[in-house]
């Protein structure tokens, strides 16, 4: 941005909000799939349960979408503050594993109009020519969560247990509420998210008669199925076979996550001044080669450049999806939009975690990253198919 324009400060109200509602999600994230084996979870039931999450993400993204256009952003903060706050909190006294599929639809409830609102108000807070950069800033809330998050849990983990990591991952949310008590009226938090909005089956309709926008789907839809293999089981084949402490797990995460962060605003910059079908070709093309290494790399140290590089790829891949549909979707179709590519990757999550667990039941779990490593090498030549960015964009006002 030049000197002269600066931030919404709704837009660091979102960052700050959102920022506490994922660091409570991503510090809990790497100890789940250890909690639940160790009360008694098959690789199956793990599947299934991490499925849950997904599966209910999948069905609620949309129509939770569609109905945050008639309330303020701030109502959908609260709802996504009180109910991970619960969920964490449940967490930590489930006493058998059938209560963890409620506690995952109560989950899912409590963020899944969060990412659509928050990407759309985003998007329409871009000046003109900025869309990328914009949303390198708003995602690196979830960057800066997705590498906090992990760390912190390592350092709890060395004096805590499991269920008091998850009763201070329930407080963590409550401090996104600080900034909206000091908010103005005038905020763009205040109003409803599209005053201009289009009918939903439209805004649906005209996405998917996007060629661009059904190789978007695909994108997101596969990348889903990897990164779901990859956070039901990576953690249980560290610690299994590679014979790491949970806190070093979760260390290995966290790296992941804090160069994801890093790159998120640059990414968006680039993304600003390149054609973004190179960045997501870049992005996917070294994340096919980091799920081969996955299963190939013991040594810690090189584990952790190789995590380093698989957060690079993830933040480039990120911001570049983000970018581009916001250059090829209508403004006041935006809110649908996020909701429907938010729901393409719970469809391939929920199919990638039961999936995880029907294949570690009869294989080794190796099998898995070397399939996540053939499905984004299909993907990079389904990606070559993208259409150049437009030559003037989108003016979010419109």
């Amino acid at each position: 941005m030049s000197k002269k324009e600066h931030y919404p400060i709704d837009l660091f109200v979102l960052i700050f909000s959102s920022l506490f509602v994922f660091l409570a999600v991503e510090t809990t994230r790497p100890i789940i799939p250890l909690y639940v084996t160790e009360i008694g979870a098959t690789p199956f039931e793990l599947g299934l349960i991490i499925g849950v999450l997904s599966f209910s993400l999948m069905l609620l993204k949309i129509p939770l979408g569609v109905l945050s256009e008639r309330f303020s952003g701030v109502y959908v903060i609260l709802l996504a503050v009180a109910g991970q706050s619960l969920s964490q909190f449940f967490y930590s006294i489930a006493p058998q594993l059938i209560f963890f599929y409620p506690i995952q639809v109560l989950h899912a409830i409590s963020t899944a109009a969060l990412v659509p609102m928050a990407i759309s108000v985003s998007q329409n807070l871009a000046p003109k020519g900025k869309t990328g950069e914009v949303m390198g800033v708003f995602l690196t809330s979830y960057g800066l969560a997705n590498s906090i998050g992990p760390f912190l849990c390592s350092l709890l983990l060395t004096f805590l247990t499991y269920v008091q990591v998850f009763q201070v991952a329930a407080l963590l949310p409550l401090f996104g509420l600080l900034p909206l008590i000091v908010i103005k009226r005038t905020t763009a938090l205040l109003k409803p998210v599209n005053v201009d909005r289009n009918n939903p089956i439209e805004s649906l309709s005209s996405i998917l008669h996007s060629r661009d926008l059904l190789i978007l789907t695909f994108l997101r839809f596969s990348y889903a199925i990897t990164y779901s293999f990859y956070i039901t089981f990576f953690v249980i084949y560290a610690e299994n076979t590679l014979l790491l402490a949970p806190s070093l797990i979760a260390f290995l995460l966290g790296t992941r996550g804090l160069s994801d962060m890093l790159l998120r605003i640059p990414a968006g910059r680039l993304v600003d001044k390149v054609d973004y079908k190179w960045s997501i070709l870049t992005a996917i093309g070294v994340l096919s080669l980091v799920y081969i290494l996955l299963v190939e790399i013991t040594d810690f140290f090189y584990l952790v450049v190789l995590m380093v590089i698989f957060g690079l790829a993830v933040g480039l891949r990120v911001v570049s999806e983000w970018t581009m549909l916001a250059d090829k979707c209508a403004a006041n179709a935006r809110n649908v939009a996020a909701a429907y590519l938010s729901t393409m990757f719970n469809i391939g999550s929920t199919f990638g975690a039961v999936l995880a667990g029907i294949l570690v039941t009869f294989s080794d779990i190796t099998l898995l990253f070397r399939i996540a490593s053939l499905l984004m090498l299909v993907t990079f030549f389904v990606a070559l198919a993208i259409r150049k960015k437009k030559s003037i964009p989108l003016d979010p006002s419109r």
